[in-house]
């Protein structure tokens, strides 16, 4: 059984509020940005990622001392059958086992956080681009059907960094930019977005209603401002996917 741990605070907060201000920096930065790998963008698509994952741990934590509310309750998964289960599935094991209800209510909203696990797993798992060991990687990654390392257009010549290369994304709902070097601040809202549209849902199946554990504070007006506050901040493109 996995280990609960009665004291223990989860970062989940400290990345959302990373991924935030990482994309705010990047659209207030668009305008000078002059090519190459954008920092500020890199950071909100790893952040968001980072933060959905703390977040399924702390879900699981919070389940598992029975304080969620509801009075709903159940065994929790093994250490192996959460190892074994990728971020997607942690949130529908989740929800349904603790509530008994499916978390994703269609396929293209999971596929939004395949696209965006995709895009940070090439990112920050780069593999040696133009030799042998790269076809070798991609052919396994495509036999296990998910392909999660940057890939070269042509295999046969020897690829240097900084050339042409391509995010591996078999079927794309996200939109996010094939190239990384071509990655900008819309590419860093549509991080931000998917992950707030994932706290906004974790907030209505296991609390229902919005909380703040899945908040930011604003300094300047000393507001609370949840996922739904958030999502009217920046410019959303995933609406007719996921409305909240």
């Amino acid at each position: 059984m996995i280990e609960i741990r009665n004291e223990w605070i989860s970062i989940h907060w400290y990345y959302l509020e990373f991924a935030y201000h990482a994309c705010n920096e990047s659209v207030r930065a668009a305008s000078s940005t002059r090519g190459g790998l954008n920092k500020p963008v890199l950071d909100a698509i790893r952040y968001s990622i980072d933060c959905l994952e703390a977040s399924a741990e702390f879900l699981l934590n919070q389940a598992s001392l029975g304080q969620l509310p509801g009075g709903f309750g159940g065994t929790p998964p093994s250490q192996t059958k959460w190892k074994s289960c990728k971020l997607p599935e942690r949130f529908d094991l989740l929800a349904t086992m603790f509530r008994g209800t499916n978390f994703y209510l269609k396929d293209k909203e999971q596929q939004l956080l395949v696209d965006l696990k995709t895009v940070r797993n090439a990112l920050t798992h780069p593999i040696p681009f133009g030799t042998t060991v790269q076809q070798e990687i991609i052919e396994r990654q495509e036999l296990e059907g998910e392909i999660t390392y940057t890939r070269y257009g042509t295999r046969s010549e020897l690829g240097q960094l900084g050339e042409k290369m391509a995010f591996g994304l078999k079927t794309p709902t996200a939109g996010f930019s094939y190239d990384p070097f071509q990655l900008d601040a819309a590419d860093a809202e549509r991080a931000v977005e998917i992950m707030l549209r994932h706290l906004h849902r974790i907030n209505l199946v296991f609390w229902g209603r919005p909380t703040t554990e899945f908040a930011l504070s604003d300094e300047s007006t000393q507001r609370i401002l949840n996922p739904t506050d958030l999502l009217l901040t920046i410019t959303t493109r995933f609406d007719h996917i996921w409305p909240v």
